[in-house]
């Protein structure tokens, strides 16, 4: 297929940065990936679960096997009590695959063709919209031009301060805020959540120290892990913690003129469904997918003009919104029932939880991943499923086929 000439510049590494990196490449689409750190596969983080949602995704791209090598299955998955006795397990094998995250970005760098689009050390400074594009600049004084711009530069995003900006310039300034397991290789990653006091919002969200961490981990020594497993024996194996708060969000606007944000920048998930990294491969698979119907050639000719950018970011959010703020309500609920968070959760975990999760429980979590996004244009894989996905419906109509996920 023919495309009209587009060129995107990614702002940031990571997950989302990457994937889509490797989505434009697969695409034929030309883009630069301009990437904060000198490392574009950073140590940074721990360890992050991949589920059908997230793993389609990553098989369309080629990557699946890949993964395998480098990470473990979830074959076995438990609730317990304070006590540490099981409340409800299941010891069937789950599509989820654990893996370091270092290793999932090296999976998804490595696939990547052309390592001449991939550029460390380039922070972005500024970015400025032209008559055909945007500039974008970066602190060591280079500036690059694209068509747009995709920011999956996390939770502190720097595009999402230029979103806000661009939007005082323009009198728009409502709506576009700014805001400052047991896995592979034999190692256990762990949370220990606990309820904040209150909500706090942008800068007055609270920084811990070294000291605030220790202080809470002795609070917490003596809770129990498994009956015979506490949080101190896992903390005397420790590699490495940290003690942070956890921000969770969806955006009321993700673009603004040629810029859009996606992954952490614009939806950020608690990590208890390990819906993080899956919903930012959907957001980036989401933006591929408009950019493919925006540069076929029935569409029209030459670079995409400002309203074309404008319809084509509104559709990815139209499609990914409300989506992702479901995750994020699904994900909360849970978060609040796993911690026993009132007496009436806590009684309802202790005398029905186990007879529910089999049964409805469990069938209203699997079904979040029924409206999961995947690559329009590239083949879906093959292996055996259960849950059907809708966008495989609509591909497999007519075929006599029943599309479903990896469950």
């Amino acid at each position: 297929m023919a495309l009209r000439p587009c060129k995107v510049i990614v702002a940031g590494g990571g997950v989302a940065g990457l994937s889509l990196a490797l989505m434009l490449e697969k695409h034929g689409i030309d883009y630069l990936l301009l990437e904060a750190y000198p490392k574009v596969v950073a140590t940074v983080g721990a360890g992050i679960a991949l589920a059908p949602n997230g793993l389609r995704i990553i098989e369309q791209l080629g990557c699946y096997e890949d993964l395998q090598k480098c990470s473990a299955g979830a074959d076995q998955v438990h609730v317990r009590k304070p006590d540490g006795e099981p409340l409800w397990g299941q010891d069937e094998g789950l599509a989820q695959m654990s893996i370091e995250r270092k290793s999932l970005l090296e999976v998804l760098y490595n696939n990547i063709a052309d390592k001449s689009k991939i550029l460390p050390n380039k922070r972005v400074d500024s970015v400025t919209h032209t008559d055909i594009g945007v500039d974008v600049r970066t602190t060591d004084g280079s500036t690059y031009s694209a068509d747009i711009v995709v920011g999956t530069d996390g939770t502190h995003s720097k595009l999402r301060q230029q979103i806000a900006r661009y939007a005082k310039d323009l009198g728009l300034s409502e709506d576009y805020a700014e805001e400052d397991s047991a896995g592979p290789a034999d190692r256990i990653y762990w949370f220990l959540m606990m309820k904040m006091k209150q909500t706090y919002y942008g800068a007055d969200i609270p920084r811990f120290t070294e000291e605030d961490k220790k202080s809470k981990l002795q609070e917490h020594r003596d809770d129990h892990v498994t009956p015979n497993v506490r949080l101190s024996d896992l903390c005397e194996r420790q590699l490495s913690t940290i003690y942070t708060p956890m921000p969770e969000f969806v955006y009321k606007k993700w673009h603004l003129g040629r810029i859009i944000t996606i992954g952490d920048a614009c939806h950020k998930v608690l990590p208890i469904t390990a819906q993080g990294g899956n919903q930012a491969l959907e957001s980036a698979a989401a933006v591929v997918n408009g950019l493919m119907a925006a540069l076929s050639q029935a569409s029209g000719s030459g670079p995409l003009s400002q309203s074309e950018v404008k319809s084509m970011f509104e559709r990815v959010q139209e499609i990914r919104e409300p989506r992702t703020f479901d995750i994020i309500k699904t994900t909360h609920k849970r978060q609040q029932l796993d911690a026993m968070e009132t007496p009436e959760l806590k009684q309802f975990m202790l005398t029905k939880y186990a007879s529910l999760m089999p049964g409805a429980l469990w069938k209203r979590w699997t079904e979040t991943f029924i409206p999961a996004v995947s690559l329009n244009m590239l083949d879906l894989p093959a292996r055996p499923k259960s849950i059907p996905f809708e966008d495989e419906a609509l591909r497999n109509k007519g075929r006599n086929k029943v599309p479903v996920s990896h469950l």
